[in-house]
């Protein structure tokens, strides 16, 4: 980070993350990927998911995270090296 670029920063993990840094936005920071719902062993898995049915998904969100996941995305995104910090945050399911 320089004074003329805000830090880039990539989050691999929950939306609590992410969500903390909607909830006062600094101008200081740019998200510049967001990787969520997507366990290692699926991320890093050598081939892609063909045949996804996103059109039943509603949430555009909720689709962009299967794509991402379904097209092993964030490996690549790792390699582009455009980003200053990997936040890696990874929140578990409690069960109830």
């Amino acid at each position: 980070m320089t004074a003329s670029r805000p830090l880039r920063l990539l989050i691999y993990g929950s939306c609590v993350s992410r969500d903390a840094l909607g909830a006062t936005p600094d101008p200081r920071i740019d998200l510049v990927g967001y990787y969520a719902r997507s366990g290692m062993a699926s991320a890093f898995a050598s081939a892609p998911v063909a045949g996804v049915a996103l059109d039943g998904i509603d949430s555009a969100f909720q689709r962009r995270m299967v794509a991402a996941d379904g097209g092993k995305s964030l490996a690549a995104a790792l390699t582009r090296e455009d980003f200053d910090i990997l936040l890696h945050d990874p929140m578990r399911r409690l069960s109830t």
